[in-house]
């Protein structure tokens, strides 16, 4: 790798508000949702965010810049209402044609493109910096939006300038409490989440492997690439496992975690006996009854045969 790579891969699962929710309601659409951009310091790059009024008539909108921080562990982030100090960040943002926290007026049916510049400071470590260009619907006749009552749409800026080659990574890989005794009559809850203890995003993917006491793969299941931002928290899998009632001894569970390199992060093994638990205690209490019965009728019997 380069040590000054500069590149930017546009995202569509990571959205602050789900986008065809938000297009329907608001009457217009934003694309890209996100945009992830690696910077090296001192450089630049250049990318358009293309806004689309897909109603019947003119709307008027207001684009602001605001920090957004994660807000739990499904992906979702929580936008800061107060627009951002664009001094306050070691960003130089810049918007060609267009003034931020001003009307702007899209026709029916028509696209706006909005062309942005970023430039990055001189920094000596990976930093991150996370924002969102706000698109917010306005009437006619006001100046500014009210935050509670517009409809509101993001494209998110995702930037990570680093001096680096390669940007450090700390990964913890959280797996379920999982009993040693398992039941089979009943599915075993799988719920796996990853940590991301650095300050900078991390794009991971990852296996989940479940394998028989004779070490036979019975599933296989690929962890989609995520995208974790920084200090954050996301689920990578909630998937009940469900067995047969003749699935008897040890079945081992291995994750593990990579980065889209193929790099291999942290990987986790654990180890769940599978017994039919309620079958057997059906048969105990089966086998107790008909003991009983047994006896009561050899007692019987008995007194019978004296009288």
């Amino acid at each position: 790798m380069k040590k000054y790579l500069l590149f930017i891969i546009f995202y569509t699962f990571f959205s602050l508000i789900h986008a065809s929710m938000v297009s329907a309601a608001a009457g217009f659409s934003i694309n890209p949702p996100v945009n992830e951009i690696l910077l090296a310091p001192n450089k630049r790059v250049n990318t358009t965010i293309q806004l689309t009024n897909e109603s019947d008539s003119e709307t008027t909108v207001i684009l602001s810049l605001h920090k957004i921080f994660p807000s739990d562990n499904l992906g979702h982030t929580t936008i800061d209402p107060k627009p951002i100090d664009l001094t306050a960040i070691p960003l130089t943002i810049t918007i060609s044609k267009l003034s931020l926290n001003t009307p702007l007026t899209l026709p029916p049916h028509s696209t706006l493109p909005v062309p942005i510049t970023l430039e990055s400071a001189s920094l000596d470590k990976p930093t991150d910096v996370y924002l969102a260009l706000l698109a917010r619907s306005i009437e006619a006749n006001k100046t500014t939006p009210s935050v509670s009552t517009s409809h509101g749409i993001t494209s998110l800026l995702l930037t990570t300038i680093t001096p680096l080659p390669a940007i450090p990574t700390d990964v913890a890989l959280t797996l379920p409490t999982l009993p040693s005794l398992h039941d089979s009559f009943l599915p075993l809850p799988i719920l796996i989440e990853a940590t991301n203890k650095s300050t900078n995003m991390l794009q991971l993917k990852g296996t989940l492997t479940l394998t028989s006491p004779r070490g036979k793969t019975l599933k296989q299941i690929s962890l989609e690439p995520t995208l974790i931002l920084g200090s954050s928290t996301r689920l990578l899998l909630n998937s009940p496992q469900s067995f047969a009632i003749t699935d008897i001894g040890p079945y081992t569970i291995k994750v593990s975690l990579l980065t889209a390199g193929d790099r291999e992060l942290v990987s986790n093994t654990s180890v769940v006996w599978i017994i039919p638990l309620r079958g057997l205690i059906m048969l105990v209490v089966t086998a107790i009854i008909l003991t009983i019965l047994k006896i009561r009728y050899s007692s019987l019997t008995t007194r019978q045969e004296k009288a």
